[in-house]
């Protein structure tokens, strides 16, 4: 009898221990002091373009607290990223933002509560080889409508991102956009391509086409820019820019 009374006021001990836990993280939103410093740093450095939760605003920022981006992006990927910006987008390089800074954004951006996690492995040493031109008409047929025919995104004043400038490119590996393609992104317009519950059906050769493409487009970028006429420019486009980078002060 003793050794059952005993093992009753233990496991009410470790229930109440249990629920003093969650009242903590529900308290304290369940963010570590890392993150906490993530969070004020975030509300300076990111807030302005990427929304004060993270949520993004379609045409001027993605959505960077997304369950699906961040169980796909990597702390390398994300840090990368902020460190050396995307040139051709209104995301700066911040060399003024030191590595520790760096990963306390990070430690903020993954303490979204998690209801059903996701885990992801993405193999950045994948290397998939297709058919350039199929992966040119596909990508005109399904991407170019929200990121441009060229990938460039947000800098027409679309609502897709820079998928095909060098920025991207060079951070985001063959596996890294093949998973995109496959899970799409849960809260923005991003809807999964591959297999009979994608809004294409692509199969994994088309996927590996366009990324096949995709990677030409980020090679072939500076002659392209090289030679591109100069012309009135596009106003949609500018109004964005200005009012991410100008409206501020002017």
């Amino acid at each position: 009898m003793r050794s059952l009374y005993t093992l009753g006021l233990i496991l009410i001990s470790s229930t109440l221990s249990l629920a003093q836990n969650e009242l903590t993280n529900l308290e304290s939103g369940g963010i570590t002091e890392s993150g906490k410093e993530g969070k004020i740093l975030f509300g300076i450095h990111c807030a302005t373009c990427h929304g004060t939760e993270g949520a993004g605003l379609v045409g001027v920022a993605p959505s960077i607290r997304n369950l699906d981006f961040l169980a796909l992006a990597s702390d390398s990927f994300i840090s990368q990223t902020i460190s050396k910006g995307r040139p051709g987008t209104a995301m700066v390089a911040r060399p003024d933002l030191t590595e520790e800074q760096i990963s306390s954004i990070i430690a903020y951006l993954r303490s979204l509560p998690e209801v059903h996690p996701t885990r992801i492995t993405v193999d950045d040493s994948l290397k998939f080889s297709g058919d350039e031109e199929n992966g040119n008409q596909l990508f005109t047929q399904f991407c170019s409508a929200c990121h441009g025919p060229y990938g460039e995104g947000y800098m027409l004043g679309l609502p897709g991102t820079g998928i095909g400038l060098p920025g991207f490119l060079e951070v985001a590996s063959d596996d890294y956009i093949y998973q995109t393609l496959k899970r799409g992104r849960l809260g923005t317009p991003m809807q999964p391509f591959l297999g009979a519950k994608g809004l294409a059906n692509l199969s994994d050769k088309e996927a590996h086409d366009i990324i096949t493409y995709m990677r030409n487009l980020g090679e072939t970028y500076d002659d392209r820019m090289a030679s591109a006429p100069v012309g009135p420019g596009n106003s949609k486009a500018g109004e964005v820019h200005f009012n991410i980078n100008c409206a501020a002060c002017h």
